[in-house]
């Protein structure tokens, strides 16, 4: 982990957002995750993690702290957060992650935002305007490999659920953690109205950002900056 990020105080922070690749080989020894959980707390319920493929080795060892699967939805304060488990298989989201997404699809309605967090960033492929920023932005390249982005089912079964959600005056925000080898963040909302933001930390490299979130409960606004580490 980067040392300035071991320098960091968590806990004004109501929520604690982490999109994968926490370090190496964060899962295959108990004794790292022991110390990830002493930084992040990683059982606790305001503690949202998207497993990233460094973080894979062993699933059972990481749900032996977290008491929970690689993919669950969380309610706070009218915000609606899903995290997804982008490494499940290969990038495409189905099975009872696709099923996630519809019930809360179908479900949700006194949220004023949708959070999804996840690790690969899925939505740069498949997009006319974005895919061909794949190589600066994302960590991983194009391809079949298990960290890489390809083509995927986001677009024709994901994205036209999200648009539901949206056109119920629900803002929908999309976090993806893969970043940080080329880019420090990336921030952008498309035409249909959804934010799509990136934020990752290459230790011992200058230019590390945050990003950090203000919620504004009573008038159910929710504001962010990408800040200097």
């Amino acid at each position: 982990m980067d040392s300035t990020f071991l320098e960091f105080d968590l806990s004004p922070y109501s929520i604690k957002m982490f999109g994968g690749d926490l370090t190496y080989n964060s899962t295959g020894q108990i004794t790292t995750l022991s110390h990830i959980d002493s930084l992040l707390h990683l059982s606790d319920t305001t503690t949202l993690f998207s497993v990233g493929n460094h973080d894979y080795s062993s699933l059972s060892n990481l749900q032996s702290f977290t008491n929970r699967l690689s993919y669950y939805a969380y309610h706070k304060n009218d915000i609606t957060f899903i995290v997804l488990d982008t490494q499940f298989d290969h990038n495409d989201i189905v099975g009872e992650q696709l099923q996630l997404i519809e019930q809360v699809s179908d479900t949700i309605s006194k949220s004023s935002h949708l959070i999804v967090l996840h690790h690969k960033l899925l939505w740069l492929m498949d997009s006319d305007s974005l895919e061909q920023q794949v190589p600066v932005i994302s960590n991983g390249n194009i391809g079949d490999c298990f960290h890489c982005l390809d083509s995927c089912n986001f677009y024709t079964e994901i994205y036209p659920l999200l648009l539901e959600i949206k056109n119920r005056n629900i803002e929908v925000i999309l976090l993806a953690g893969d970043i940080g080898n080329k880019a420090k963040s990336f921030e952008q909302i498309n035409d249909d109205g959804i934010v799509l933001l990136a934020s990752g930390i290459k230790a011992a490299t200058e230019g590390n950002k945050v990003l950090i979130f203000e919620h504004q409960i009573n008038k159910k606004k929710l504001s962010w900056e990408f800040v200097d580490l």
